[in-house]
């Protein structure tokens, strides 16, 4: 996997998304079967909430297990 730049990744997601989420891993693979090129993104999530959430109200539901939704 080739690393992509990060810094030029956030002008292609919403700033919406990149306030609660990093970007912590970018790279391009290529799809064997196809042998076509595609770029993986993953993101992170910060610990913060929402302007206006208490953290005496929050209650983490947690996330599934990573899976792979582009084919």
């Amino acid at each position: 996997m080739s690393e992509f730049d990060k810094g030029a990744l956030r002008y292609v997601f919403p700033e919406e998304l990149l306030r609660y989420f990093d970007i912590v891993e970018s790279g391009i693979h290529t799809d064997k079967p196809t042998g076509e090129d595609y770029l993986e993104v993953v993101f992170e999530e910060k610990n913060t909430l929402p302007e206006g959430y208490s953290k005496e109200d929050y209650e983490s539901k947690g996330f599934f297990d990573w899976k792979n939704n582009s084919k």
